[in-house]
């Protein structure tokens, strides 16, 4: 209840024009999710409440779909359709879905992220998939932690096959966490 208050609180302030933050402190939670409601607050004031919890349960139920792809990828389609139907069916993701807290946006982005990574190709995956885990570490900054495991494991992965292929993914990797970051930590620095 209260994070969900203070989320709307300072998502009301974001929609009425304060987008840099003049006169408050520094982010003392990860900035992205009163950001978002920023955003619907500013392009739905009347519906504020409905289309953010719409948009949250979009969301979750592309994290349903991203379950399903991602367990088809690494298993079997059957394994795939069941973590899917399961994900669809865990209770803390339908209530998250459905309260303003950031777990749905969270999850969303690390599932994304992971996706990307898994599915590889040119170096703008390598730099979405980075910009796509910065997302997720804005949401909830533990998520960080995946983005660290993520490059070292293409440092590891690629370490065999071809060094330099590997430290360039990585670097894109890195460089796209930092470019999502840097905003945000700029903002504190000067604050």
């Amino acid at each position: 209840v209260v994070d969900a208050e203070t989320y709307a609180d300072q998502a009301a302030g974001l929609a009425a024009g304060n987008w840099l933050g003049r006169g408050e402190g520094p982010f003392w939670q990860p900035p992205l999710y009163p950001y978002f409601l920023g955003v619907v607050k500013t392009f739905f004031p009347d519906a504020f409440w409905y289309v953010s919890r719409l948009i949250q349960s979009v969301l979750g139920a592309l994290s349903c779909a991203l379950v399903y792809w991602l367990g088809r990828r690494f298993f079997l389609p059957g394994v795939g359709l069941a973590a899917g139907l399961a994900a669809a069916c865990y209770g803390p993701l339908i209530y998250h879905a459905g309260a303003l807290l950031t777990a749905t946006l969270a999850t969303f982005f690390n599932l994304l992220g992971l996706a990307l990574l898994v599915r590889g190709g040119g170096r703008w995956y390598w730099l979405g998939a980075g910009a796509v885990l910065g997302l997720a570490g804005l949401a909830v900054a533990p998520s960080l932690v995946f983005a660290v495991s993520a490059a070292g494991w293409l440092v590891v992965k690629g370490w065999k096959e071809e060094r330099n292929r590997a430290l360039w993914r990585t670097g894109l990797l890195v460089l796209g966490v930092v470019l999502v970051l840097a905003p945000g930590s700029l903002r504190t620095y000067l604050i």
